[in-house]
């Protein structure tokens, strides 16, 4: 992976900025790792394509030991990057403004599924009940929810939008365009 060190530097004045307008105190004992450290390695985890975190883990342990000398447990790194959800979120929005600025002449959309788990088990499933709804793809019944994205030609973010499962495309083509803004259609607020 090339510019680690500036993606890193970068990750971390946006966590900065990011705290500092919240303006949040942290009460409790001090991680390990920091929240830049998370969000970094998660970064690492998307771009290697880790299907897991305990891929990403045993990874860290093994070949970034240098990097991270002391690692938490593996439940403790768990929740640390469940923890920085709200900071993607906020930084996925920091940079999707900043490629709308720059106009484009072409746009492509496109929806992909975010599955909890199959259809068959939705009736069992804990995980975003009442959140998440069925719905269908090309290939297979979900339950969960859909991303739908909007990229330009040069294949930057401009506009992203997370729904339910049963909300049709063309509905969301329609706002997305309209408004471009990023937003969730989760229940559970961001801070």
């Amino acid at each position: 992976m090339e510019n680690l060190v500036e993606t890193y530097c970068f990750v971390d004045n946006l966590v900065k900025l990011i705290d500092e307008k919240i303006g949040r105190r942290i009460v409790g004992r001090k991680s390990v790792l920091s929240k830049t450290d998370y969000i970094f390695l998660a970064l690492i985890k998307q771009k290697l394509g880790f299907k897991t975190t305990k891929l990403l883990y045993d990874f860290v342990k093994e070949y970034m030991q240098k990097d991270f000398t002391s690692l938490p447990s593996y439940q403790q790194f768990n929740d640390g990057i469940k923890a920085t959800f709200k900071y993607f979120v906020i930084i996925t929005w920091i940079l999707t403004k900043q490629t709308r600025k720059k106009g484009a002449k072409y746009h492509i959309i496109d929806s992909s599924p975010l599955p909890v788990c199959n259809n068959q088990y939705r009736y069992l499933a804990k995980v975003f009940k009442g959140l998440a709804t069925p719905g269908k793809n090309l290939n297979v019944w979900f339950w969960g929810f859909k991303l739908h994205l909007i990229i330009n030609h040069n294949m930057e973010i401009e506009s992203i939008k997370i729904s339910d499962g049963s909300t049709r495309d063309t509905t969301v083509k329609d706002t997305l365009v309209q408004k471009k803004e990023v937003s969730l259609l989760m229940k559970a607020s961001l801070f």
